[in-house]
């Protein structure tokens, strides 16, 4: 990896750091960026003075406490397609955010591109151990909100706000970055390293969508409900139930915070762009005993809806009798019934008029009666007893990651390979946790 002058000249990890460190002394924690100049070597504290007084430089830097609304603002503008209360939420939901692992670069005052740390922890394991025991909890680094301005796009200006952000993650222990991309970006990512992980998915094709109520009606319809995010009690047993199941997998995301599940999950099931609904399956005696859990969301794919799960979890009884798939179906037929009511009970951004809403609805009415299939991890289980005409396989390969640290951990596991743990067949990253 170049130092923040040269991208020409390969540098030892001891003069990566001595850059670094006087990056940092003489900038304040800022860096200039010149996309079209390259030095072998670092300028001198004269030089670093005239380029720090440059009305044209870019500046790469953490982004400043009082800059927040503009940098909610710049991301609002760049993606276009998301409200501004979709990034408040996003950083201001999220328990482990941090203002110093949102990297920016700055040009003549202007924020013109950003990526963002989301701190998170994995439960992994080597591939050779099937004993649950065994999980690794796994520091790793998100990256999220990745944008730039129309005007500086191609002048590698992300990808150097990508270094910054990996070497920081470095420096807090973080073992493993991952990423979202799309199908228009992820050659650039391969091209500097980054792997794809790929992920299976099995898209039940339902024979008799969209369901009538005689095909819907629940087995135990008084214990099924929707979660409550609020009540301590639910959490109680919220937790531990998904930290029992997740440690069966690769992948998922540690969930121990409570607040995670209080803003970050409640948000992500209940935004009405989501066109989501999440429910809990109860003990039949008790009506706070909660026993499973699924949210599913409606997402177009390609010229098909499919009814996607976000998320979903059981108690280690449920899991032990068949891995959970009786208690899948009854909360897929309580899903469906719940998109089939006049409201779903999501929240409202703020910035939302009543005449947006109405679209939302009606958008969300066109996508049920187009639903012809169920998508969820391979993982899982083979398949449902749901009334299916068949089954089809569906590969992603968006969540792309890089070694941040590539030594061995000592953990649960000693000396275990965190390469070896990302090829798992087992991986399993929940759509609710993305960033």
């Amino acid at each position: 990896m170049g130092s923040s002058w040269s991208n020409s000249t390969q540098q030892s990890p001891e003069q990566e750091r001595t850059m670094r460190a006087l990056d940092r002394l003489l900038q304040e924690t800022s860096t200039v960026l010149y996309p079209n100049h390259a030095r072998s070597v670092g300028p001198s504290h004269a030089e670093q003075q005239s380029m720090i007084m440059s009305r044209n430089e870019i500046l790469i830097k953490e982004l400043d406490r009082k800059k927040l609304e503009e940098w909610y603002n710049h991301l609002t503008q760049v993606f276009g397609n998301q409200s501004r209360d979709y990034f408040v939420n996003h950083y201001e939901n999220d328990p482990y955010n941090d203002r110093k692992s949102i990297k920016v670069a700055v040009h003549n005052g202007k924020i013109i591109s950003t990526v963002c740390v989301f701190p998170r922890w994995l439960y992994l394991r080597p591939r050779s151990s099937s004993n649950t025991n065994n999980n690794l909890v796994v520091p790793c680094g998100g990256l999220g909100e990745v944008s730039t301005h129309n005007a500086y796009r191609k002048q590698g200006i992300v990808k150097r706000l990508i270094q910054e952000a990996v070497l920081d993650m470095k420096d807090k222990g973080m073992k493993i970055c991952i990423l979202f991309s799309s199908p228009e970006t992820a050659h650039l990512y391969k091209q500097s390293g980054w792997k794809p992980k790929r992920r299976e998915y099995i898209v039940e094709r339902i024979q008799n969508f969209p369901l009538k109520d005689k095909d819907i009606k629940r087995v135990i319809t008084a214990t099924i409900r929707k979660p409550r995010y609020d009540d301590p009690r639910e959490l109680d047993r919220l937790i531990p139930l998904y930290r029992g199941y997740s440690r069966r997998f690769n992948g998922m995301v540690v969930r121990d915070h409570r607040d995670y599940w209080k803003n970050w999950i409640a948000y992500a099931t209940e935004d009405p762009h989501a066109h989501s609904v999440t429910l809990v399956l109860c003990n039949p005696d008790n009506s706070d005993m909660v026993e499973a859990y699924l949210a599913v969301a409606l997402r177009k794919k390609g010229d098909c809806v499919v009814l996607k799960v976000q998320d979903f979890f059981v108690a280690d009884t449920f899991y032990n009798q068949d891995k959970g798939r009786g208690a899948f179906e009854e909360l897929i037929r309580g899903a469906w019934n719940e998109f089939n009511s006049p409201s779903i009970g999501c929240k409202w951004p703020t910035d939302m008029d009543a005449n947006t809403r109405n679209k939302v609805h009606k958008h969300r009415e066109e996508l049920v009666q187009q639903v012809k299939s169920v998508v969820y991890p391979a993982p899982l289980f083979p398949r449902t007893s749901l009334p299916s005409s068949g089954c089809d396989s569906m590969t992603d390969e968006s969540l792309m990651y890089r070694m941040v640290d590539d030594g061995d951990v000592v953990g649960d596991v000693a000396h275990a390979n965190l390469a070896d743990c990302m090829k798992s067949d087992d991986f399993v990253y929940w759509d609710v946790d993305c960033f």
